[in-house]
């Protein structure tokens, strides 16, 4: 006679090499409740089970058999960030409450109208992103955004440029964009997909990069694992190459004088997609190295990295 017993007397039973021991007899095995009484199996030899949910409410199966389940979306927060080049790290030295239009910085040598920002509370966690609104007056900057949380002095503030349009990059000095998570911050970032678009002054050819010369070394998007060695996920040298890449890249061309370009979505989650994310967490970047002059086949370039926090 063999038992499988989960708990005999309340004691748990000890696992033999991470297993349950089950001892044998012939051609039995006995399975027990935890009090003690032998477990019967069905007219097929099938041992009866119920599944239940928090509340101890049996479940019902569904008509084939199968478990119900309920998938939900998490809770977490979204972000929606734009890959940008670094150009300073500065901090607040003025605290600023939730829903403050203006910040005040160590130095603002780097901010420009339109420049990107990422502000960090290293103590909570907590970051805001948005831009620079007109020039800074004296070391004060407007942002188009208003503060999500109160930040105080000594919070790190990352500078940077997101039109990538404006590198040039070369195999020896290439120029690298970037999104990740914000200095200091202890969250972790999933990455679902990501959103291109362009401005060209022409609609653009598939053997084109924008509306210029196939590139020469490519655009690399890759993820900086932060140990010295990098997940490459693709090389474009044209817009053929993107279209390869993406469900749903798009020419857009506009009349009478309208803004041409193009657009994709190259979704990385779900189980129709490729089944993945792209976890960033502090030290780690999802990168766009140029490797190329782009100034010349584009007017704007923008990468967008969607996703969310992970759940704690």
């Amino acid at each position: 006679m063999s038992r499988i017993r989960p708990w005999t007397n309340g004691d748990q039973v000890a696992l033999d090499a991470g297993r349950v021991p089950v001892y044998q007899d012939e051609k039995d095995v006995w399975l027990f409740d935890s009090a003690g009484n032998p477990i019967v199996s069905d007219a097929d030899g099938n041992l009866p089970v119920a599944l239940g949910d928090a509340s101890g409410a049996v479940l019902t199966l569904e008509p084939n058999g199968s478990v119900p389940v309920t998938l939900q979306d998490p809770t977490t927060p979204a972000i929606i960030s734009p890959l940008f080049l670094t150009t300073d790290v500065v901090t607040m030295t003025v605290a600023a409450l939730a829903e403050a239009t203006s910040i005040t910085l160590s130095s603002v040598a780097n901010v420009l109208n339109d420049s990107h920002l990422v502000i960090t509370n290293t103590t909570t966690g907590a970051f805001h992103i948005c831009d620079a609104v007109g020039a800074p007056v004296g070391n004060v900057v407007t942002i188009d955004t208003p503060l999500a949380f109160p930040f105080g002095i000594g919070s790190f503030v990352e500078v940077g440029v997101h039109n990538i349009a404006t590198a040039v990059g070369t195999l020896a000095a290439p120029v690298i964009y970037h999104a990740r998570v914000a200095n200091g911050s202890p969250v972790a970032f999933d990455v679902t997909r990501v959103m291109f678009i362009a401005y060209t002054d022409s609609g653009g050819q598939l053997n084109e990069f924008g509306d210029g010369a196939a590139l020469i070394n490519g655009i690399v998007l890759r993820k900086d694992n932060g140990d010295g060695t990098f997940q490459s996920i693709f090389n474009a040298k044209t817009n053929s190459d993107l279209m390869s890449y993406m469900y749903d890249f798009e020419f857009i061309t506009v009349g009478g004088g309208g803004q041409d370009g193009f657009k994709g979505r190259l979704t990385f989650a779900g189980q129709n997609k490729m089944g993945v994310v792209i976890r960033l967490e502090e030290g780690t970047d999802l990168q766009l190295v140029i490797q190329d002059d782009l100034t010349t086949r584009m007017a704007e370039f923008f990468i967008i990295a969607e996703g969310h926090v992970v759940q704690p």
